[in-house]
């Protein structure tokens, strides 16, 4: 995945809501911190940690992106419906049982974090919510009317032969595929990073600061609502990495990517390090 260098902005805007904790303010702020050296962190000998929703979503839009690139490569056409089951996760359209079983889609996370599209926060409306999700939806139909046998040009949707590569063009000029993956890092994936998962509206609701504190586990968990919450904004950047391969993908391939530049080559570690040291605080009740 490639992106443009001005969107640099983006992933350092957003560090300042990962975390006030740089690596200073760890030795001023939290001298006695213990921040470990990965994001692992158990108790009574079983990790607490779990994103697995977040991989999930992640495969599931990649999967999406599959879909398409498939119908590019050979020729053939998409069904727009296709595209759709999967953005709702509906008629069992992914390969595995675990994708099609796991009760998770993208639909729901799309444009739906607390600070900006919950009415009961006082955040966006839910008709905001509802242009979104369709800006998406209309990729389908423009992704479907690209794969239909024509050349792409000026004002008609097609494929287009770009070196060994076949990409599809919709009419307006864009790359369907290319608007669902880096407009879900955005709406979906830094949405619920920034404006609901990291949102104190969000980690301190309820009853959540007093059961951190006195380590009220969630129903049926290791791990408190909190570091849950947390743990699960951790996951829409790395929930998609195979350390098997050492892939990576979306906001972790683009951390990497920026951090090659030598005027942001600490970046990736500086993100990591907010996610390690805020979990590590959760856990200290270091609120």
């Amino acid at each position: 995945m490639k992106f443009s260098a001005l969107s640099v902005g983006a992933i350092v805007l957003s560090m300042t809501l990962f975390s006030s904790c740089s690596d200073d303010d760890n030795v001023v702020i939290n001298p006695s911190l213990t921040v470990p050296t990965a994001y692992n962190f158990d108790r009574n000998g079983a990790s607490t940690v779990d994103f697995s929703g977040q991989s999930a979503r992640l495969q599931m839009l990649s999967e999406m992106s599959g879909v398409i690139s498939e119908a590019a490569a050979s020729g053939s056409a998409i069904d727009a419906s296709q595209l759709n089951n999967m953005y709702i996760n509906a008629n069992s359209p992914f390969s595995t049982a675990e994708l099609n079983d796991s009760n998770k889609n993208l639909f729901s996370k799309t444009a739906a974090s607390t600070d900006y599209f919950s009415s009961f926060m006082g955040g966006g409306s839910t008709t905001e919510q509802a242009s979104v999700r369709s800006f998406f939806e209309s990729q389908f139909t423009n992704a479907a009317q690209a794969s239909r046998g024509e050349i792409a040009s000026p004002g008609v949707a097609g494929s287009y032969l770009d070196g060994s590569k076949t990409r599809l063009f919709a009419a307006n000029g864009l790359e369907p595929q290319q608007i669902l993956l880096k407009g879900m890092m955005g709406a979906m994936m830094m949405d619920q990073i920034s404006n609901h998962y990291l949102s104190k509206s969000k980690l301190d609701a309820g009853a959540n600061v007093t059961e951190n504190t006195n380590k009220v586990m969630a129903e049926n968990s290791n791990h408190t609502t909190m570091e849950h919450y947390w743990d699960e904004a951790y996951g829409y950047v790395y929930g998609a990495d195979d350390a098997a391969t050492d892939s990576k993908k979306y906001w972790s391939s683009y951390l990497n990517q920026v951090n090659a530049d030598a005027d942001f080559n600490t970046i990736s570690d500086d993100v990591n390090l907010a996610f390690r040291t805020g979990r590590a605080a959760i856990v200290a009740n270091r609120y």
